[in-house]
C-alpha cells in the first residue's frame, strides 16, 4: 500500500513539476524584461542629460540586481558629469569587477583620475585599458595629456601623442595636435612651470551620445586640445 501511494505521489509530481517550470521561467522572464524596460528609460533620461531621475532609475535597477554591471557604470558616468569625483571612481571600480567589457570602464577611470589630478593612477588605468583592447587608441591621446598637464614631460607628451595621430589619423582634433607637437618639438621650447589656466570649457564634461550599434560606447567627449599659445 506505501509503495502503491509513492508511485502515485511521483507520478502526480511528475505531471506537476513541468507546470511550475514554465511559472517559474514566465516569472523569470519578466523580471529580465522589467529590467530591460527600466535601463531604456534610464538610458532615455541620461541622454537627454537628467541625469537626477536617470540615477533614481539606476538605483533601483541596483536595489533588484546589485550585480549589474551596466548600471554601475551609468551611475559612474552621471557622477563624473556632476563632478563627484569619489562617487564615480567608486562605482566605476565596482563596474571594472562585474564588467565583461572592462577596457572600457578602465578607460572611464583614467577620466576620473586624471580630474583628481593623480596622474600615476590615471596613467595605470590608461595601460589596463590598451592591455586588454589595444585598439583602444583615445587612451594615448589622454596619457599624453596627463604627461602634459599633470607631470609636465614633454618628451612622454610627444610620443603618446603621435602615436595617437598614427593610430588615429582621422581624428577631428588631428590638425590641432599636430600644431601642438610642432611646437613641443622645437627644441628651444620649455614647458613652462606652474599651473596651466583651461580655456573655458576645455575641461567640460558631456554626456555620451547614442551609438550606432555596430559601435561601442566608450568616451562622452575628449578634452579638446589646448591652444598653442596656451602651451
Amino acid at each position: 500500500m506505501c509503495d502503491l501511494k509513492r508511485i502515485q505521489i511521483t507520478a502526480l509530481f511528475l505531471i506537476v513539476m513541468p507546470f511550475f517550470g514554465a511559472a517559474d521561467q514566465a516569472s523569470a522572464d519578466h523580471k529580465k524584461s522589467a529590467q530591460e524596460n527600466l535601463f531604456k528609460r534610464a538610458e532615455e533620461h541620461y541622454f537627454h542629460r537628467r541625469f537626477y531621475t536617470a540615477k533614481r532609475i539606476l538605483n533601483r535597477i541596483l536595489e533588484r540586481e546589485p550585480e549589474n554591471a551596466r548600471a554601475y557604470s551609468y551611475l559612474g558616468d552621471i557622477y563624473l558629469i556632476t563632478g563627484k569625483l569619489k562617487k564615480a571612481e567608486e562605482h566605476i571600480r565596482i563596474a571594472i569587477e562585474l564588467s565583461k567589457h572592462p577596457d572600457r570602464e578602465f578607460y572611464r577611470l583614467g577620466q576620473v583620475l586624471y580630474l583628481k589630478k593623480d596622474a600615476e593612477g590615471a596613467l595605470r588605468a590608461y595601460k589596463e585599458a590598451l592591455k586588454i583592447n589595444p585598439r583602444l587608441h583615445i587612451c594615448r591621446f589622454q596619457m599624453g595629456l596627463v604627461y602634459f598637464r599633470l607631470k609636465r614631460d614633454k618628451q612622454k607628451t610627444i610620443a603618446h601623442w603621435t602615436a595617437f595621430r598614427k593610430l588615429k589619423p582621422e581624428d577631428p582634433q588631428g590638425p590641432a595636435i599636430d600644431r601642438a607637437l610642432e611646437l613641443l618639438k622645437r627644441t628651444d621650447f620649455i614647458l613652462p612651470d606652474g599651473k596651466i589656466e583651461l580655456p573655458k570649457g576645455a575641461d567640460s564634461r558631456i554626456p555620451y551620445k547614442k551609438a550606432p550599434p555596430a559601435q561601442e560606447k566608450v568616451n562622452n567627449k575628449k578634452e579638446d586640445i589646448i591652444n598653442i599659445d596656451e602651451l
